[in-house]
This record gives C-alpha cells, structure tokens and sequence, in this order.
C-alpha cells in the first residue's frame, strides 16, 4: 500500500484529478488513474471522465498487483 501521505478521502477525489497515480507507461491518454482512500481504492478511465468510477477493498487491490506481478493478467497473444 502507499505511505499514509498518498491516501485521501472520497470528498476529495470529486474534482481534484491530481490526487490519481497514472502509470508513466502511459503516452496516449487512454490511462487508468488510481486514487488511494483511506478505506478504498478507486480506478478510472483517465480518456472518459463520464465513466463510473470502479472501487476494490484495499485486500481486492492487493490481490489484483499480486496477479499483475505474477503476469497473469498479461494480454494473450490469442486475445479475442
């Protein structure tokens, strides 16, 4: 998780765009942002600020880096 610094509240993130960590990979807009609450994770589409927003449990987000890291969420080269 990030230092306590980095972690905020949901009354925070309702315009501020600056408080999400966007991956330095990303070079065409088409990001995901991610936002660190004090009880929740938030993720967006950084391209379509009228899309919902996605939340996971600070468990459910720790879970999902785990497979990130262990490539199981890499995109198959037989990708439908």
């Amino acid at each position: 998780m990030p230092d306590n610094k980095d972690i905020h509240t949901s009354n925070e993130l309702s315009d501020d765009y600056s408080l999400y960590k966007i991956s330095s990979k990303c070079s065409t807009g088409a990001c995901v942002g991610v936002a660190f609450l004090s009880d929740s994770v938030i993720v967006k589409n950084t391209s379509d600020e009228k899309q919902s927003l996605v939340t996971f449990t600070h468990e459910e987000w720790e879970a999902f880096i785990g497979g990130v890291k262990n490539k199981e969420f890499d995109i198959p080269h037989t990708a439908v």
